[in-house]
């Protein structure tokens, strides 16, 4: 049933209303505050309204209704105002949180150079410890929330756990997802919750472990263990005749540390006149810092298994060259031995033995660690390169006709020269 909409008129003021700013608009008593339905909106119900609820301003002039709508206005707009700031300090108070601001120290620098109102704005914010605390737990679960959304989305997602310690000695799980959102591929912690003792065998059991777990549910996932675990337990064996607690900082205070034992009298300061054992400490400067190197190189955002292989890969390919130079002589893959040899002292036919036996052992280990890594890697051209013919033929079968018809797709390939991972989104 169609209902006529009432307008305001501006001489509804003689009685005492004003109207909102609702669709449609309803009148509003500036005497009392309240509100009347639309159908209310015509002189007999608004006059009715003014002699039940104010009869003392029955008959009152034109000026006393315009003053009061003034007051009333005046209290709105301060009412408004104070709104506007709670509103403000409530959104200035989670922005702050994620900060480490001194609040005092703020609202003095505001005073000083605005004025005293400012401040006295500043101090409105709730910054309290609990206030805080309360504000980053909320904005914790906003995030989490929105990541479990976007996962139970997608089609399909990879899942990194990690075990890391936190400074009170306490076990963490972190776990990691990376997945397709819209045109891109993004990367989040998922969550970070205390464990009781170690991860591996929660991991690996082929009971109970979580992989296993895993598979009894989606048998076809693929997994992988940590290949920068996998890089650590490959480097951490050396000859025993170099297994000493030394880094590259020692090397290059050599002379200084010398001095210091020597003047404290300590046995150790026959070590630093070694020249054999200054060769082997300079070894293991340069070695570890190679070592250090290949680490950081699979650490970071937006790392892929494939970058991964490749730095690994790369790696045990230096460490046949080192290993083959050393036969030969050559020792320039070590800047720090090189020049202790080259500074003269050490026996360096000794030192090369010892350099030869540690990469042969060094490579076992890799090799051990990470076999067929030149296999593998193939096997991943198709999603390195999709547009590349050859690289079809390592795909699943099931993929292989899609790959044909993304490779015969020109404008992907152009768009695959500049990123990767949109291209890879969009098929």
């Amino acid at each position: 049933m169609y209902t006529k909409t009432r307008q305001y008129q501006d001489n509804y003021k003689m009685f005492g209303f004003t109207a909102t700013t609702t669709e449609p608009a309803q009148p509003l008593c500036f005497l009392c505050g309240e509100v009347l339905s639309n159908h209310a909106m015509k002189p007999s119900h608004l006059q009715r309204h003014l002699r039940t609820k104010h009869s003392s301003c029955v008959g009152r002039s034109a000026e006393f209704f315009h003053r009061k709508y003034s007051e009333f206005q005046k209290s709105q707009d301060k009412l408004k105002a104070a709104t506007q700031m709670s509103s403000s300090s409530l959104l200035v108070s989670y922005e702050v949180s994620l900060l480490e601001l001194i609040v005092p120290a703020a609202a003095i620098l505001a005073e000083t150079m605005l004025d005293k109102k400012a401040a006295k704005a500043i101090k409105t914010v709730p910054l309290s410890n609990d206030t805080v605390c309360r504000r980053i737990d909320d904005m914790a679960e906003d995030i989490i929330a929105q990541v479990v959304g976007n996962l139970k989305r997608t089609t399909s997602f990879a899942l990194q756990l990690d075990e890391s310690t936190d400074i009170s000695g306490e076990s963490q799980l972190v776990a990691f997802v990376r997945y397709k959102d819209t045109d891109d591929i993004s990367e989040h912690i998922l969550f970070c919750k205390p464990m009781l003792g170690k991860t591996t065998a929660s991991m690996t059991g082929q009971i109970h472990g979580f992989v296993s777990r895993v598979k009894q549910v989606h048998p076809g996932i693929k997994t992988m263990h940590c290949i920068i675990h996998r890089e650590a337990l490959a480097s951490k064996r050396l000859t025993p005749s170099i297994t000493r607690k030394t880094l590259q900082r020692l090397f290059e205070l050599r002379e200084q540390v010398g001095d210091f034992l020597s003047e404290h009298l300590h046995p150790l300061s026959a070590l630093l006149k070694d020249f054999n054992w200054l060769a082997h400490l300079a070894y293991l400067a340069d070695i570890f810092s190679r070592l250090n190197e290949l680490n950081l190189e699979l650490q970071g955002t937006d790392t892929s298994v494939l970058h991964m292989y490749d730095r690994v890969s790369s790696f045990m390919k230096k460490i046949d060259l080192w290993r083959r130079k050393c036969q030969d002589g050559d020792l320039s893959s070590f800047p720090q031995l090189n020049s202790c040899i080259l500074n003269g002292g050490a026996d360096k036919v000794s030192t090369l033995q010892t350099v030869q036996t540690h990469m042969s052992k060094l490579s076992s280990e890799f090799k051990s660690y990470f076999p067929n890594t030149e296999v593998q890697n193939s096997e991943l051209d198709w999603i390195r390169n999709p547009f590349v013919a050859t690289s079809i033929e390592t795909a699943p079968v099931n993929l292989q006709e899609q790959l044909i018809d993304l490779s015969s797709d020109r404008g992907l390939k152009i768009v695959f020269r500049d990123t990767t991972d949109k291209v890879l989104v969009q098929c």
